[in-house]
């Protein structure tokens, strides 16, 4: 039930906030794929790839010649095997600059909710002998600081296409999948692409 609540409170604050804007265009929607890593390294020597995938709906709120502001609402997966996979839901409070050559730079704040399930079975122990257990996964909260490049293949009054890599830094807390990490430090490098809805 408090994992219902918190995720019912992380999108009335995104809806009210959403709903508060005065200047909001149609959104921008975005698709990604991203390997993810523990550490800040989001592609260090030796290690297997561990894909995921994104989606967010974008609503710009400040738009001011080359710079604007964005409230992002971002749904994803991820699976690190063989510890955990996780989907989540964020808000991330995006800034770009988008200049006229089609250059993007951007970076973005992210605050939500994760939810970890393991890869692999989970044994209890009962009157001596292992037995499977079902696992619901485990709760926790997520921050995440991200920055990237772009460039816009299409601009037009009908329609934009962006393409984008970024990286980003995770911050899992409590991460309850594993009793030995009280929190898990980890880094996404992600590619996708950006349509602006009309």
């Amino acid at each position: 039930m408090k994992n219902l609540t918190l995720i019912g409170l992380i999108i009335l604050a995104i809806t009210a906030n959403l709903l508060a804007q005065k200047k909001s265009s149609n959104p921008q929607v975005s698709i990604s794929v991203f390997n993810e890593n523990f550490g800040l390294n989001a592609l260090p020597d030796g290690n297997p790839l561990h894909f995921g995938g994104a989606i967010s709906f974008e609503f710009t709120r400040k738009k001011n010649g080359v710079y604007s502001a964005a409230n992002s609402f971002e749904l994803g997966y991820l699976k690190h095997a063989p510890i955990f996979q996780a989907a989540y839901l964020a808000w991330k409070p995006k800034y770009q600059w988008q200049f006229n050559n089609g250059l993007q730079l951007h970076t973005l704040l992210g605050l939500g909710y994760l939810h970890a399930l393991p890869t692999q079975t989970t044994y209890e122990q009962e009157d001596g002998l292992y037995t499977a257990k079902k696992n619901t996964g485990k709760p926790g909260g997520l921050a995440s600081f991200g920055a990237g490049l772009g460039y816009q293949l299409i601009k037009n009054d009908s329609q934009s296409l962006t393409i984008f890599c970024r990286q980003e830094w995770m911050l899992i807390a409590p991460f309850n999948i594993n009793n030995l990490l009280p929190f898990s430090a980890n880094s996404l490098i992600s590619l996708g692409v950006s349509v602006q809805l009309n």
